[in-house]
């Protein structure tokens, strides 16, 4: 959905964590797969899910934004 809404890339992102413990990660991204992909990398390497599951878990999400977004997004009115 936010590929649609906004496009895959040309935007700039950093993450820095507040933690001390953690102090001088930086994450850097520009293109939204980036961040998909580390999102889905953490929760397998965190143990929260297994890659199977967590690669099923995206391509239904895929499939549910892209109905949503077929079939059920409208501009409102007057607004183009």
């Amino acid at each position: 959905m936010l590929r649609r809404l906004y496009g895959a890339a040309g935007f700039e992102i950093e993450l820095t964590n507040p933690n001390p413990a953690l102090a001088g990660i930086t994450l850097q991204y520009s293109q939204l797969r980036e961040i998909i992909s580390d999102v889905s990398d953490a929760r397998v390497y965190g143990g929260i899910h297994f890659r199977f599951d967590q690669d099923a878990g995206e391509r239904v999400g895929r499939e549910i934004a892209t109905d949503v977004y077929k079939n059920n997004l409208r501009p409102l009115h007057g607004v183009q």
